[in-house]
């Protein structure tokens, strides 16, 4: 692996330097998929702390490395809903289960 070549050490960034927030997040699984979610946010559960739109920076890693991103944050998003659908799949198929549980991830089991 490069960075072990280069001799990086501590905390770099892998950020692609646009920030998303929650909501837009949500909304991009959302699209992905037929489930219908009303969404409310909880005055009560959010804090001063809160980062509304969090934003790093991968550039120190990329001059150190020449490392790039190939893979865009949507794609990814995507990707990592296929693997939990394809979990929930395979695990209700292990447990004899109809396709009840993979409504869990807003698709019917045919069409998942």
């Amino acid at each position: 692996m490069r960075v072990l070549i280069t001799g990086i050490t501590g905390f770099v960034g892998l950020c692609s330097g646009r920030d998303y927030a929650t909501h837009q997040m949500l909304e991009m699984l959302l699209q992905r998929t037929s489930l219908r979610v009303d969404i409310r946010v909880d005055a009560a559960r959010l804090r001063p702390s809160d980062v509304p739109r969090p934003r790093g920076s991968g550039e120190q890693f990329v001059r150190q490395t020449g490392w790039r991103r190939e893979i865009d944050f949507p794609k990814t998003l995507e990707d990592l809903l296929d693997y939990w659908r394809a979990k929930v799949r395979s695990l209700s198929a292990d447990a004899g289960l109809s396709s009840a549980p993979a409504m869990l991830v807003g698709e019917p089991l045919e069409s998942i």
